[in-house]
C-alpha cells in the first residue's frame, strides 16, 4: 500500500534548543511540547523550541488536551493539570493538582450534549463521589478526604471547585452542544477520573481498585479498566450511575489465560474502544472483541521484533521500534506503513498529524487526505478498512463541498458507504458459501440491485437456478430462500421508483431517489431490473416453495411473459397460468385454457371477475354464455342475474342483443325482467319489449305488469292502444287505470270503475287517493262526479253506503250531497244515512255535556285554591291590629306570622 504519511511539513532539532534528553511529547493543533525531565518547550512546526516551564521536580510524561487548552504533567508522585496559555499559574480553576503514582492516563473528549450528566450540589448524587471496587463489587459512597489516596503519609489533594453554569455553544444545525472532556488517571490502589464541560472543571470521581494497568473511555460517563492483580477481569463503570459489572474475559472468550495475563513480558500495552469494540494490544497478540457481548471478532499473533511502545489513536495502531514506526489499522492489525527514523523516544497522533521525537529532533508527517486513503483502500480491496472509515469518521472529512455539513449528515455518510459496502458483499458472495446470508444482507441494506446481485451471484447457484432443476445431492438450498428474501425486498422498494409523480422515497430515514442505484450503475432501468428480478424470483419459487407462484403471478409482476407461459406449460401449472394470463390482460387465453379443463365452475367465476372490470370484454362475456349455461342452466344467473355483482360497467345492450338467439329466448325474459325489476333501467325500448311479452298472457301476467307500472318508463298512450286490442276483460280494463292515472285522465278512470268494474267503493278509494296526491277541490269534484253516473246509473244505495256513510269524506258537504238525492228516495234506504248522523249528533251532544261538567269542576277547583291562597296570605293595612295585644302595628316593628294565618307581634308572640 502507498505511504499513508508521507509529506513532512517540518522538522525541529533539539540540539539547539534542549541539552537533556528529550522524554515525552503532546501535540495540539499547531503547536508542539516536548518534555524533559526539568521542564517543558514548545514550538511552532519547523521552528525554534522556546521553554515554558521549569520544574524542580522529576518530569516523567506529559499529554494534552487541545480542545480545553490543558496540559497534563505528569511527575512520580503528582499529577497537575495547567492551562497552556498560562502555564505558570497556579490559579484556580485554570489550575488542579492530584497527589498519585499515576502508572496510566486516558483522555476521552468529544462535542455531544447527549453525554452530559446533570449534577449540582443539591442533587441525590453526590459531586465528589468515591466508588470502592473488590471482588465482592462493594460500592460505597462518601466525599473524598485526605486520606483517600495511594500514600496517606505523603499525599495532599487540593479541592476542586464547584460544578459551575457556563453557556453552551450551537452547532452547525444551531442546536445547543456541549464539550465534555475527561481524563482517567490511573494508579496502583485507585483510578481518578475528573471531567471539564465547555472550559470548566465540574467533577471528580475517585474509584478504589487493585493494580489497575489501564482504563479506556467509552462515554463520558463510562469507563472500562483491566486490572493486573486479576487477569481475566474486565471492569465497566458507569461513573452516573455507580452501576459496576464484571467480565471474565477467559471464561467468555473460551482461549488460554495466558492470553489476557498482563503481568509477564507479553502483557497487556494497549488498550482502545471504538464503535462497540474493544482492542486489547499485547506485545505479542492482537485481539477485537465485540462490546458488551465480547464476542470474539479478530486475533492476530504478532510475530515481529516486540516492539517499545504503542498508540493507538483511531484509525490507526503506531507501534513504535527503534528506528521505525508501524501503521496498522485499529481494526484488522493490517500494515498500512513503515516509517523509518533514528533513535526514536516517543511520538504523538493529533489531527491527521504524527509527530515523531528522536533523540535529535522532532518530525512532523502529514497524512494524506481521507479521500485518498479510500482510493487506496479500493485498489487494495481492502473493504472493511474503508467501511470503517466511512463509518466512524465526520461525513465532512470525505467531501469538498462546503454545503455538506447543513445536509442530511446520515444521507451523505450512507451514499459514501452504500459503494464499499456492496463491494463487499459481492467479494463475500463469490469467496464462499458460508459468507452468502450475510453478503445478501448487505445487498439488501444498501440497495444493491437486483442485476448487481444476479451477476455475482456462483456460478454452481446461478446454473441450478437456470436450469429450473434442483439436484436431489444439492446442499445450498438455503441460498435460494435467502434469494427470495433479497428479491422481495429489492422488488418493494423499486416498485416505488416506477411512479413518475413519486421519485423519492423514505428508507431508514434517508430519501432513496433513482441517483442512488445510478452511482455504481449509470445505465440502470428500473423496469429492466424489476423484470430480470422477477424472472428469477419465478424461477425461485419454482424451485422451493411452488406454493407462492399463484400469489406471486397474481401481483403485477414483470415476468417475461415468453418465459413464465412455457414453464407453467411444461411443469403443468395451468392454474398458475391462468392467473398470470389474467394479471397479463389476456383473458381470451385464461378462457380458452379453462374451456379445454372442462372447468366450467372456474370459467363462471373467471366470468363473473371480466364482469366487474372498469371495462368489461364483452364480446368475451356473450362468447361463453351459451357453454356455461348448456353445462347447467343456474350458470346464467350465477354470472348476468347476480345481486352480489356490480353490473355498473355491463353493457346489457350486448347481452339483449345475444339472448335474441332461439335457444336462450327464455334467458332473455328472465334478463329483461331483472334489467328493469331489480337493476331499476329506465329504458323504455326494453320495457315495451317486456310489456309486448306481458300482453301476450294478461291474465297469467297482470301482476308482473301491475309491478312493471311502478318501476319502469313506459308511453302510456301506447300501453291504452295495445289493451284496447285485447278482448275487453275486468283485467284489461283494470291495467288501464295506471296508464290513464299517468296521463291525468281521472273521468276515464271513474268511468271504468263505476260503469266497467261496477266497484263504486274503489272509485271511492279513488278520489281519496288523488286528495293525497294532490288537493281537497279536486277529490271533492271526483267525489261529486261519481255521485252523477251513481244517479245515471240509479245506484242510490251506493250513494248512501260509499258516500253518504263514509267517515273518511267529513270535508265532503252532505247537504250538496242529498240536494242530488231524488225525491222519490225511499225513508227505509236513507234510514242508515240517518241513524248514522243521530249517533254522530248524540255522541257529539254527549261529548259537550261532560266537557261542560269538567269546566264546571275546574272552576270549582280554581275557587278552592283561591280560598286556600287567601287563607295563607295576610293583607295589612293602616287598621290591622295585633291578636294578641290589639295594637295597631308600626312600620319599624317585627312581626311573626303564624301557621294559622294570624298576624301578631314579635314579643306578643314570646309571650304566648
Amino acid at each position: 500500500m502507498a505511504a499513508l504519511f508521507n509529506k513532512q511539513l517540518g522538522s525541529s532539532l533539539l540540539k539547539e534548543s534542549i541539552k537533556e534528553v528529550p522524554i515525552a511529547i503532546a501535540t495540539a493543533d499547531k503547536i508542539t511540547y516536548v518534555a524533559t525531565p526539568t521542564g517543558i518547550y514548545k514550538t511552532a512546526t519547523g521552528k525554534k523550541l522556546d521553554k515554558i516551564y521549569d520544574s524542580i521536580v522529576k518530569i516523567r510524561e506529559v499529554y494534552c488536551i487541545p480542545h480545553i487548552n490543558i496540559l497534563i504533567i505528569v511527575y512520580d508522585d503528582l499529577v497537575e493539570f495547567r492551562n497552556v496559555d498560562n502555564i505558570q499559574s497556579k490559579e484556580k480553576p485554570h489550575y488542579q493538582s492530584i497527589n498519585i503514582r499515576s502508572t496510566s492516563v486516558s483522555i476521552w473528549n468529544n462535542i455531544s450534549s447527549n453525554h452530559v450528566v446533570s449534577r449540582d450540589t443539591n442533587s441525590d448524587m453526590i459531586s465528589l463521589a468515591t466508588v470502592v471496587l473488590d471482588q465482592r463489587q462493594r460500592v460505597s459512597y462518601g466525599p473524598v478526604t485526605p486520606s483517600d489516596t495511594d500514600s496517606p503519609s505523603s499525599e495532599t489533594m487540593n479541592d476542586p471547585p464547584e460544578p459551575t453554569q457556563t453557556l453552551l455553544p450551537k452547532s452547525s444545525t444551531g442546536e445547543l452542544s456541549d464539550l465534555i472532556s475527561c481524563v482517567a488517571l490511573a494508579s496502583k490502589n485507585q483510578v481518578v477520573v475528573l471531567k471539564w464541560v465547555n472550559h470548566s472543571f465540574v467533577d471528580r470521581y475517585n474509584l478504589y481498585m487493585s493494580n489497575t494497568q489501564f482504563t479506556q473511555f467509552i462515554a463520558a460517563d463510562q469507563l472500562l479498566c483491566i486490572s493486573s492483580s486479576n487477569p481475566n477481569d474486565l471492569v465497566h463503570v458507569n461513573l452516573t450511575t455507580t452501576k459496576i459489572k464484571h467480565n471474565d474475559l477467559f471464561k467468555l472468550l473460551n482461549i488460554k489465560s495466558s492470553m489476557m495475563s498482563f503481568k509477564h513480558s507479553n502483557q497487556l500495552a494497549n488498550l482502545h474502544f471504538f464503535n462497540n469494540r474493544i482492542v486489547f494490544l499485547k506485545y505479542d497478540m492482537f485481539i477485537a472483541l465485540a462490546y458488551p457481548n465480547l464476542e470474539k471478532l479478530v486475533h492476530v499473533k504478532i510475530t515481529s521484533t516486540n516492539f517499545k511502545a504503542s498508540k493507538i489513536e483511531f484509525p490507526f495502531i503506531f507501534l513504535m521500534y527503534g528506528n521505525s514506526i508501524e501503521v496498522r489499522s485499529i481494526a484488522d492489525f493490517k500494515l498500512f506503513q513503515t516509517i523509518l527514523l533514528d533513535s526514536i523516544i516517543k511520538i504523538d497522533y493529533h489531527d491527521t498529524n504524527l509527530s515523531v521525537l528522536t533523540k535529535d529532533r522532532i518530525t512532523i508527517l502529514e497524512m494524506i487526505d481521507y479521500n485518498q486513503i479510500l482510493e487506496l483502500l479500493y485498489n487494495e480491496k481492502d473493504y472493511d478498512n474503508a467501511i470503517l472509515l466511512v463509518e466512524n469518521l465526520d461525513i465532512s472529512n470525505f467531501t469538498t463541498d462546503p454545503d455538506s455539513t447543513t445536509q442530511n449528515v446520515a444521507q451523505l455518510k450512507f451514499e459514501k458507504l452504500r459503494k464499499f459496502q456492496l463491494l463487499k458483499a459481492i467479494f463475500l458472495l463469490q469467496s464462499s458459501d458460508d459468507q452468502f446470508s450475510k453478503a445478501i444482507d448487505l445487498f439488501a441494506e444498501y440497495l444493491g440491485s437486483p442485476k448487481q446481485v444476479i451477476s455475482n451471484l456462483p456460478q454452481g447457484l446461478k446454473q441450478v437456478i437456470e436450469s429450473g432443476e434442483l439436484p436431489p445431492s444439492y446442499t445450498h438450498k438455503s441460498q435460494i430462500y435467502q434469494l427470495i428474501r433479497f428479491f422481495t425486498d429489492s422488488r418493494r422498494k423499486l416498485i416505488r421508483l416506477l411512479d413518475n409523480t413519486f421519485t423519492v422515497f423514505k428508507y431508514n430515514n434517508l430519501e432513496i431517489t433513482l441517483s442512488v442505484y445510478k452511482d455504481d450503475d449509470s445505465d440502470f432501468s428500473v423496469e429492466k431490473n424489476l423484470t430480470l428480478l422477477d424472472n428469477y424470483l419465478f424461477e425461485c419459487y419454482l424451485l422451493v416453495n411452488t406454493k407462492m407462484i399463484n400469489p406471486f403471478l397474481r401481483s403485477k409482476t414483470f415476468c417475461d411473459f415468453k418465459m413464465v407461459e412455457e414453464k407453467c406449460k411444461e411443469l403443468d401449472l395451468l392454474d398458475q397460468l391462468i392467473t398470470f394470463y389474467y394479471t397479463r390482460g389476456e383473458f381470451s387465453k385464461s378462457i380458452e385454457l379453462l374451456r379445454q379443463l372442462r372447468k366450467i365452475d372456474e370459467l363462471v367465476k373467471f366470468l363473473q371477475k371480466l364482469i366487474q372490470l372498469p371495462q368489461v370484454p364483452m364480446k368475451l362475456i356473450t362468447d361463453n354464455l351459451q357453454v356455461i349455461v348448456d353445462s347447467n342452466s343456474n350458470n346464467f344467473d350465477l354470472l348476468l342475474l347476480n345481486n352480489n355483482i356490480d353490473y355498473s360497467n355491463v353493457d346489457y345492450r350486448q347481452v339483449v342483443e345475444y339472448l335474441t338467439r332461439p335457444n336462450l329466448k327464455n334467458y332473455r325474459l328472465r334478463y329483461l325482467e331483472y334489467l328493469i325489476l331489480h337493476q331499476k333501467v329506465t329504458s323504455l325500448e326494453l320495457s315495451n319489449e317486456l310489456f309486448d311479452i306481458y300482453f301476450a298472457d294478461i291474465e297469467a301476467n297482470h301482476e308482473k305488469i301491475a309491478k312493471l307500472y311502478s318501476v319502469s318508463s313506459y308511453n302510456a298512450n301506447q300501453i291504452l292502444k295495445k289493451l284496447r286490442s285485447l278482448p275487453s276483460s275486468h283485467i284489461s280494463q283494470k291495467l288501464m287505470i295506471p296508464p290513464l292515472m299517468k296521463l291525468g285522465r281521472y273521468d276515464d278512470i271513474l268511468n271504468i270503475y263505476v260503469y266497467g268494474l261496477n266497484d263504486i267503493e274503489s272509485s271511492i278509494d279513488f278520489c281519496l287517493h288523488v286528495r293525497d296526491i294532490k288537493n281537497d277541490s279536486l277529490s271533492r269534484g271526483l267525489i261529486f262526479k261519481v255521485i252523477d253516473l251513481c244517479l245515471k246509473k240509479k245506484d242510490h244505495p251506493s250513494i248512501i253506503n260509499y258516500i253518504l256513510n263514509n267517515p273518511a269524506l267529513d270535508y265532503i258537504d252532505f247537504e250538496e250531497i242529498l240536494i242530488k238525492l231524488p225525491n222519490d228516495i225511499s225513508v227505509n234506504l236513507m234510514s242508515s244515512f240517518l241513524i248514522m248522523n243521530l249517533k254522530k249528533m248524540n255522541s257529539t251532544n254527549k261529548s259537550l255535556i261532560v266537557k261542560n261538567e269538567l269546566l264546571k269542576v275546574n272552576v270549582i277547583n280554581m275557587k278552592l285554591d283561591k280560598l286556600s291562597l287567601e287563607r295563607k296570605m295576610f293583607r295589612m293595612t293602616q287598621s290591622s291590629i295585633c291578636v294578641h295585644c290589639g295594637r295597631n302595628f308600626n312600620k319599624s316593628e317585627i312581626l311573626c306570622f303564624h301557621p294559622n294565618g294570624d298576624v301578631l307581634h314579635y314579643k306578643c308572640s314570646k309571650a304566648l
